[in-house]
């Protein structure tokens, strides 16, 4: 009987999970030399749907909160931070790739 409610439980969190609305693309605008960067949640919820895999131990929840208003760093990115966390050419491809998130200038 405690096994059917648990299940039943994870079953309603899941299916509530599944429900909620995957946040707008996020606009990081100060890039220095670079072009913006336009970050997608959409695709990076389909290669990985668990928030908690960014939030909050590499991203905070609040848009902008993580970095205090100030630019992201390639140094930030090479320690492994932010993006780095992930873009590090084992889990996605490299920072080095830099076109894939800096589209070429217009």
């Amino acid at each position: 009987m405690a096994a059917a409610a648990v299940l039943a439980v994870t079953l309603s969190a899941v299916w509530a999970y599944s429900q909620m609305p995957v946040p707008e693309d996020i606009k990081y605008t100060q890039t220095k030399d670079q072009t913006p960067v336009t970050f997608s949640h959409k695709t990076h919820q389909a290669k990985n749907p668990e928030c908690t895999a960014c939030h909050v131990q590499i991203f905070q929840m609040k848009k902008g909160a993580t970095t205090e208003g100030k630019p992201i760093m390639v140094a930030d990115l090479l320690a492994g931070k932010y993006c780095g966390a992930c873009h590090n050419g084992q889990k996605a491809f490299p920072i080095t790739e830099c076109v894939k998130c800096h589209p070429a200038k217009k």
